[in-house]
């Protein structure tokens, strides 16, 4: 079963000052979106089991590029595992090797909170990460809803791969129409 504690002060405090950065950064569109998927952890001490978890994620377009945050959690084999994300999203369009896929690649930096299944202290860690996905629009080309899969290999704390399947709402002009 998963579980989302969003009760906690940092994580609203989070959300809050993002929506009011989203409300002044905003270029040509935002997305919002909610993923679904497995942690897969590998040397980091304590979190040894597979965890399934779920994300929100919040996007914007600027005049530099697609910027996104994501918060996941994930709940499982007696560990407890909170990560938010600040990702530079490029997405690959009119491309003669890629042709119409909506593929993308992503580079970010990670801050993680995790109980490990040894104790009951929370860890801090941080790292970068990076990866790629495909976004699928659901009813045509212009649509705004889209099927959005994620595939993220993070660096820190140890080794890890975050897999997301989920769907995806755009708001206002999309980032070709952009001034």
């Amino acid at each position: 079963m998963i579980a989302i504690k969003l009760n906690h002060r940092p994580i609203r405090a989070f959300f809050i000052g993002i929506s009011i950065f989203f409300s002044q950064a905003s270029y040509g569109g935002n997305e919002f979106g909610v993923g679904f998927g497995p942690f897969l952890p590998s040397r980091i001490s304590g979190v040894r089991e597979v965890i399934n978890g779920l994300g929100g994620r919040i996007g914007f377009d600027t005049s530099k590029g697609f910027f996104e945050f994501e918060y996941y959690t994930g709940h499982g084999g007696g560990s407890d595992y909170h990560t938010i994300n600040l990702d530079y999203r490029l997405d690959l369009k009119d491309n003669d090797l890629i042709a119409e896929t909506p593929v993308f690649l992503i580079l970010g930096f990670n801050g993680d909170m995790y109980r490990p299944s040894t104790t009951t202290d929370f860890r801090q860690s941080g790292g970068w990460h990076y990866g790629g996905g495909v976004r699928i629009p659901l009813g045509g080309a212009g649509s705004p809803v889209h099927l959005r899969a994620d595939f993220k290999h993070r660096f820190g704390p140890g080794n890890s791969l975050i897999v997301l399947l989920g769907f995806g709402f755009s708001t206002g002009a999309k980032p070709s129409e952009a001034p």
